[in-house]
Order: structure tokens, then sequence, then C-alpha cells
């Protein structure tokens, strides 16, 4: 075999063997960082079509609120970035049940803390942002 041969033969073999070898290629991406958000829902109605909406992501589920009305909490995972979260309840990711715990006991009781572990392994502690005014009857 001539060596001009073996050259083609050499770089037709490599042609084929290049896409099998493992490229180490620089990503240009930003790694998302995850946010926990809730939404409050008046009525279960509402709850379920954000349900529906969420097309079964794990990262969407909602908890009654259990306060004197019979609204939902709508809770989700997003993208952390330019997501604003406006809603009254502020949701906390931990990563130990420990610093989680102690995030909850801290919490007055009028701002009506819960824990609840995520689909993520997370830990989630949600509690209203400002206290609940209570309203005080008046006898007469």
């Amino acid at each position: 075999m001539s060596s001009l041969r073996k050259t083609i033969l050499a770089i037709i073999v490599a042609s084929f063997l290049a896409p099998l070898a493992p490229a180490q290629q620089v990503c240009p991406c930003i790694p998302q960082t995850k946010l926990w958000t809730s939404t409050v829902c008046e009525s279960w109605d509402c709850a379920s079509a954000l349900l529906t909406d969420g097309k079964g992501d794990p990262a969407v589920f909602a908890i009654p609120i259990a306060m004197q009305d019979h609204r939902w909490l709508m809770i989700r995972q997003v993208a952390a970035g330019a997501y604003t979260d406006d809603s009254p309840y502020a949701v906390e990711t931990f990563d130990r049940i420990a610093e989680a715990s102690a995030r909850l006991a801290s919490i007055d009781s009028d701002r009506w803390p819960k824990i609840l572990s995520s689909p993520d392994g997370k830990l989630l502690v949600i509690f209203l942002r400002h206290p609940e005014t209570r309203r005080r009857s008046v006898g007469r």
C-alpha cells in the first residue's frame, strides 16, 4: 500500500471516528437558579386551572391556606431572574430540616407559617409577608 493510500484511509477512518469521541465544549449559557414562588387562588377552580396549566409538572402544586376562607396557595418553581414575586406569601428554600425548622420557629404565628418538602428535595417555609390583620368583634 502506498503512503498516499494509507493517508487517505487514515483520514477516512478519523472522519468517521471523530464524532464518536467526546468533545469538551464550553457552554456559553448561564446556570439557571430556581426560585419557588406562590400565587393565591380564591377558589379550587382557580387552583385546578393553574394545575392544568402546569401539565403535570411536579414543580407545580396546590396547598390549602387553611384560614377563615377557602383559598388555595399555588406553589411553583420558576427560573430566577426577571421574575418578581408580588404574592402576599413568601417562600424560603432550605437544604436541611434543622435550618428550615429553626426558621419556622422564628416566624410569628400571625403570619401563618408552614413547612413542607418539595419534589426537588428542598424544604420550603411558607408564610405571610405581612401579619394577618385581625378584626375585633365589637359587642353592642
